[in-house]
């Protein structure tokens, strides 16, 4: 009989349904309250009639609705991913933004929406494909996160969690408008999870349409690099060295291919079958879309330094801040393993810190597993904060999974810090409460008897000290026990969340973190929510 795989249970099973209503429901909600909002509030730019016909010109009742319903998610670079996908790269700036969404909208468009032009006009019918595709992309990479998670860390809170910060992330209008952020997200999780269980052809096929998607899918060769070249290195002979560096160069030409050919294409669009030729086919290295995005979008390195940007940065900052502590934390829980690329042991304690203080930390989040996903955010973070607009960060990062496992390690620790809070108040042991009261000299007239799971006041008991087997103890050191188990003794739990440590430092890190964890999900929710309304009345977006 063939093993049964231990892969998802049945929680886990009742969880992706959970997360598939739950991403469902926000995506419903993020449309809701951005039609609310163009209906209070009057649209800053009202471009989006250049696509769409206005209300006067719609001819029959039904596109008049559609136009109402819908033009909330055509905003800012939609119109280029909707001309794209109507007209093919006509303008040499629409090169910016690649072409595997465009494609999928004309595909679905032409297709499965096609019966719709009785009622529908064309641009409108691409709108809806756009919109669809965005919506399902965002719901299957809420899954694809969670199942990435199980499967890095076998942790159901934790994975569950994680997809919810995904659902709720602060870039959720982006998610639903025609933008390529929830497609690359799908794909890019995809990719990992085939990455995790070490299917690496699989792997390099998804980024290579990752990389059709968005520009940054190209980073995703560094995975092949550590996985196959770094991580081992120390323990290959010549010749497994050889034959891995063959493999990284064939999975990592895979996944360049689809940004390499698209670069091909437009070169022979500009250089070869324009006339004059562009100033950049001139260029040592002739990429079309460095030089679009260094001549129309102004990106480059620090570029956007300008006074004039700062109210930008500000924008920017949460993101910035949330993605450099959830660096630095990974980084100070085991210094060597990170600056080493983990080919010195990161088991043992930093000199930095205490032994104590990692092997009683058990949040899935400093796994070593992650290590390369955590490399992938530090040098995106260093590219966005010196090379792009800034504003764009909190978009940009909705594909990276490190940010909503910070997130959800965070918040883990907030309401483990609120139950041990409440579980030390009630579950002392008698023989913790003796060694307690014995260390303290202050005393007071009230005293409290303790009794197996009863405890009772001096004012009933006053003349029974010390007998029928209760042991008198001083007002506000007794605490009830808690199935047993005493919260002072905590090495006798096997719960992970419940393992003692008596470093004062370990505790204050962990009550900071636990103040975090709340802040970071009023940041995803509030940022979210004022960025679907900014986005609905067409104000610029971040």
């Amino acid at each position: 009989m063939k093993p049964q795989e231990p892969q998802f249970s049945k929680i886990s099973r009742n969880a992706l349904s959970t997360i598939t209503l739950l991403a469902i429901t926000s995506r419903l909600l993020t449309w809701f309250i951005a039609f609310i909002s163009t209906l209070i509030i009057d649209d800053y730019d009202s471009s989006v009639d250049t696509i769409l016909l206005t209300e006067s010109e719609l001819p029959t009742l039904i596109q008049n609705i559609f136009n109402r319903i819908f033009r909330v998610f055509l905003r800012w670079d939609s119109f280029y991913f909707l001309h794209i996908a109507e007209e093919g790269y006509v303008f040499e700036q629409s090169n910016a933004f690649f072409p595997f969404y465009p494609l999928l909208i004309r595909g679905l468009g032409n297709s499965v929406f096609l019966p719709l032009k009785s009622i529908l006009s064309y641009k409108q019918i691409m709108l809806l494909s756009g919109v669809l595709i965005s919506n399902i992309s965002f719901i299957l990479a809420s899954i694809n996160l969670y199942k990435l998670s199980i499967k890095l860390f076998n942790d159901e809170k934790f994975a569950f969690i994680t997809a919810i910060f995904y659902i709720i992330t602060p870039s959720c209008v982006f998610m639903s408008a025609i933008y390529t952020e929830s497609l690359f997200a799908y794909l890019g999780f995809l990719g990992m999870i085939f990455y995790v269980e070490k299917k690496y052809w699989k792997s390099a096929i998804v980024w290579s349409l990752a990389s059709f998607t968005r520009s940054n899918g190209i980073v995703f060769i560094g995975f092949f690099v550590y996985e196959l070249l770094i991580k081992e290195i120390m323990r290959m002979d010549l010749k497994l060295l050889i034959t891995r560096f063959v493999k990284t160069l064939l999975l990592s030409i895979i996944t360049l291919s689809s940004f390499i050919a698209f670069q091909i294409y437009g070169y022979d669009s500009f250089c070869i079958l324009f006339t004059p030729i562009r100033p950049w086919c001139y260029s040592k290295i002739p990429l079309l879309y460095s030089f679009v995005q260094e001549h129309y979008w102004n990106c480059g390195f620090l570029r956007y330094y300008e006074i004039k940007q700062i109210p930008n940065f500000v924008l920017a900052s949460p993101m910035i801040i949330l993605s450099l502590f959830g660096i630095y934390k990974y980084a100070r829980y085991d210094l060597k393993r990170i600056l080493s690329l983990n080919l010195i042991s990161g088991n043992l304690a930093d000199k930095t810190s205490s032994s104590s203080e990692k092997k009683n930390d058990c949040s899935p989040y400093f796994s070593t597993s992650i290590l390369p996903f955590i490399y992938l955010w530090a040098i995106l973070l260093l590219y966005v904060i010196t090379s792009m607009h800034i504003q764009v960060i909190t978009r940009f990062f909705s594909s990276q999974p490190t940010v909503y496992w910070f997130a959800s390690h965070l918040f883990i620790n907030s309401l483990t810090k609120s139950y041990k809070k409440v579980d030390d108040e009630s579950s002392i042991c008698t023989s913790c409460l003796k060694k307690k009261n014995s260390n303290e000299k202050k005393k007071t007239n009230v005293g409290i008897y303790l009794k197996e799971d009863n405890y009772e006041t001096r004012d009933e008991k006053d003349k029974k000290e010390n007998s029928n087997g209760y042991n008198k103890f001083e007002d506000g050191d007794i605490r009830r026990l808690k199935n047993g188990r005493c919260s002072i003794c905590l090495n006798e739990r096997e719960d992970k969340y419940y393992n003692n440590n008596n470093n004062n430092k370990k505790e204050e890190e962990e009550e900071e973190e636990g103040n975090l964890g709340y802040l970071v999900l009023s940041y995803f929710i509030l940022y979210g929510l004022s960025g679907i309304i900014l986005f609905a009345i067409f104000f610029p977006p971040a």
